[in-house]
């Protein structure tokens, strides 16, 4: 017996040590009925580099989801190595759980294509079925686990340089039992077989039929030129994972014309019958039914566009590269999309799905500048700050206005105007909002709330107006008294500034004595301070005198986290989302926190004494400009005007024109009879008396805009050039040209 075989003979061929599939005790890795993966400790490191089919992890997930059998799907593991690789397992071993009848368990046995890059992977679990024409009739998803990785090791001299990805190793695998049959054709037409794995041949079949006329030979064609090297970058790994999780469903929704009745409520159709949203807080999650649903599902992360106009992802939340502060732009990313607007019948509809179909168009932000689809859509997360005086679209920072009498360099002029140079330093494709990320924002709202008041749902900062100047002088102190009666209009958490401008009378917030003690600080308690008067405590200290005042202010950015979901305020009632005090987080997008937003890529040119504005709009980044005669020659002029009723003063908007194939949804009539706070869109829009020049395009209201205020808010008095404390933007990618 050789010194080998005595090694092997003192081995316990049941340790599960030696065997390539774990025993039950090992663990399983566990699905549940949200699709929901959960790993285990033990079970995080799935294999060590350069693995290869000796490792494997066992998993337990149920059986039926919504009465559809999952033993019936062709079961996949799709993932995505630490270098943005991805790659398919088909799982081939579909178990029921003998104990448990409505669970199911099935193995991944991991392969060398994983195993070649150490880091972090993520992964899902997918299914599909398929009828007899190809056409898919289930398909089932996970949501996306990152808690998978693979350690390092030193490559051995065995190691294979090139692997093929799982996938085809399966299928190379299932070849070798697969006969190559060889056809050959007899003189008498007879066509037979023979095959190289000693299977079966097909019985020989007489194909000879009349003989037929010698056609004329074909033109040789051209050689083509040899095509680029195939790159699978992380981004393009996201495309596929958002490919793989499509369904093909489609979600409607109708509201009535005014004409057909004021009412704000709509009625959801097709697969989007029956869903609910509502908002959550920061002390409740509340029934979200789309939070799982791959066309609505959103997430967190890093991007950038080229300048060739690629929007590149580099990092998802969850990901070790990613990052939400500092000089890191965050974006929201999701799934490609198609969408279709109609009127029939004295309704409209909008409708959305996320596979090509009739009359449905790719959305604008989704389009490569080709045209095609890049499979995903990212939109600006966070209203922008300053760091270094560039703006970015970070966690924790003041929004980005004009601040009167600043010194320190903190001060931007936001306006259509300004904001074309102001992106520009971060790169030729960056802009401030695009027309086609509000469209996002009103469309998803529509689909997943069914109404067209906004302030029913969540106000926004809207109602959180107040300047109070203190009469007890404290040193060194983190709060600052008012009046009993000033504390009731303060909430905790809120955000406001102290200023100390050496008068008894207030000034505008655009001054920056307003601020210039405690500048966008956070409310973190009230107290008591005697019978008549109230400390409010905020989150840093300063010195107060009788003429210091606290006024209330915009939200920083990333309030967003404090939300137990990706829709809602971060109040900690109910009752709380429609008080006017706390800001908006919608897909994950945070808004309305107390300013306007100016859109970068549209303006209103005024053509007559009643106010009548003609929109123009681009989305080409390069396109965009200052000038009004090229802006006439260059940009798109929407079908419709945005007619008002009444001058220097709010008219409450009636309808609002959508032009998908630019993608731009805004104000068409406003004012009409028994219009208001109640009824249809129950958002305003103003314009002053002007009957020419141009106007921008500020949205959502501010702090003291009330019951006028909401998401489909307009406000079209301010000149191109126009900029105050209240006039904030948000970063946009989608400037990449396609009109």
């Amino acid at each position: 017996m050789t010194e080998a075989e005595k090694l092997l003979a003192t081995l316990d061929v049941n340790d599960p040590k030696l065997l390539p599939i774990p025993s039950k005790d090992d663990g399983y890795i566990i699905i549940g009925e949200d699709r929901i993966i959960t790993v285990p400790d033990a079970l995080k490191r799935i294999a060590v580099q350069y693995d290869i089919d000796v490792e494997a992890v066992m998993f337990e997930c149920p059986r039926y989801f919504n009465g559809i059998d999952l033993t019936k799907l062709d079961l996949y593991v799709n993932y995505i190595r630490a270098d943005g690789g991805p790659s398919s397992y088909h799982i081939e071993d579909v178990t029921i759980n003998p104990e448990n009848d409505k669970q199911i368990h099935f193995t991944w046995l991991v392969g060398g294509y994983l195993t070649e890059v150490a880091g972090n992977l993520q992964f899902i679990v997918s299914g599909s079925k398929t009828d007899e024409s190809g056409n898919v009739v289930n398909k089932w998803n996970t949501e996306i686990n990152s808690d998978l990785y693979i350690p390092k090791s030193i490559e051995s001299a065995e190691h294979v340089a090139a692997l093929y990805p799982d996938i085809v190793t399966q299928l190379l695998t299932r070849l070798e039992n697969t006969a190559v049959y060889t056809p050959s054709v007899s003189a008498d037409g007879v066509i037979s077989w023979t095959n190289d794995n000693e299977k079966e041949n097909p019985e020989p079949v007489n194909i000879k039929g009349p003989k037929g006329d010698k056609g004329d030979k074909g033109d040789t064609g051209a050689t083509g030129p040899k095509g680029d090297k195939g790159d699978m970058s992380f981004t393009a790994s996201l495309a596929m994972h958002f490919n793989l999780c499509r369904t093909g469903k489609v979600y409607t929704v109708k509201f009535p014309l005014w004409e057909t009745s004021q009412t704000s409520s709509g009625e959801k159709l097709d697969d989007n019958e029956g869903l609910i949203r509502l908002m959550s807080t920061a002390a409740e999650h509340r029934t979200d039914d789309y939070e799982n649903i791959p066309l609505f599902k959103t997430y967190d992360c890093n991007a950038y566009v080229t300048a060739d106009g690629e929007r590149v992802v580099s990092a998802i939340k969850g990901q070790d590269g990613f990052k939400d502060t500092g000089k890191n732009d965050v974006f929201v990313l999701g799934m490609s999309y198609y969408e279709k607007h109609w009127l029939e019948d004295g309704y409209w509809y909008y409708s959305r799905t996320d596979l090509p179909k009739d009359g449905y168009v790719l959305a604008e932000e989704c389009r490569k500048k080709d045209g095609s689809d890049q499979g995903y859509a990212v939109y600006g997360k966070y209203v922008c700050g300053l760091i270094d005086g560039i703006l970015y679209s970070s966690k924790g920072l003041i929004p980005a206005r004009y601040c009167a009498g600043r010194t320190d360099g903190q001060s931007r002029a936001i306006c259509y105007n300004n904001n074309i140079g102001y992106f520009k330093q971060k790169g030729t494709g960056y802009t401030g909002g695009m027309s086609c990320d509000y469209k996002y924002m009103y469309t998803s709202f529509w689909l997943t709330f069914a109404t067209i008041n906004s302030q029913s749902v969540a106000a926004g900062v809207t109602n959180h107006n107040f300047q109070y100047r203190t009469d007890i002088a404290e040193e060194n102190t983190n709060r600052i008294i008012v009046t009993n009666s000033q504390a009731g209009n303060i909430s905790i958490g809120t955000y406001v500034s102290i200023g100390d401008n050496k008068s008894t009378s207030v000034v505008d917030r655009v001054n920056w004595s307003m601020h210039n003690l405690a500048e966008d600080v956070r409310v973190i308690g009230k107290e008591a301070y005697d019978d008549t008067h109230t400390a409010i405590i905020l989150d840093t200290t300063f010195t107060t005198t009788a003429t210091t005042w606290i006024s209330s202010f915009h939200w920083r950015s990333g309030f967003s986290d404090e939300v137990k979901g990706r829709n809602g305020c971060p109040c900690q009632t109910v009752g709380e989302l429609t008080n006017g005090r706390f800001p908006i987080v919608l897909q994950g997008i945070e808004f309305a926190v107390g300013g306007y937003e100016v859109m970068a890529n549209a303006v209103m040119n005024i053509i007559d004494s009643a106010g009548t504005r003609e929109v123009y709009v681009t989305n080409d980044a390069s396109l965009l400009t200052t000038n009004i005669t090229t802006i006439k020659e260059k940009y798109k002029k929407l079908a419709e005007n945005i007619q008002p009723t009444k001058l220097n003063q709010w008219n409450y908007i009636t309808h609002m024109q959508a032009d998908l194939d630019i993608g731009m949804i805004t104000v068409a009539k406003a004012g009409g009879a028994n219009s208001g706070t109640a009824s249809g869109f129950a958002d305003g829009l103003y314009v002053d008396g002007a009957s020419s020049g141009q106007k921008e395009f500020l949205l959502f209201a501010f702090l003291r805009d009330g019951a006028t205020a909401g998401l489909f808010c307009l406000y079209a008095y301010n000149g191109l050039g126009s900029a105050s404390w209240n006039i904030l933007s948000r970063l946009s990618l989608n400037g990449v040209g396609v009109n």
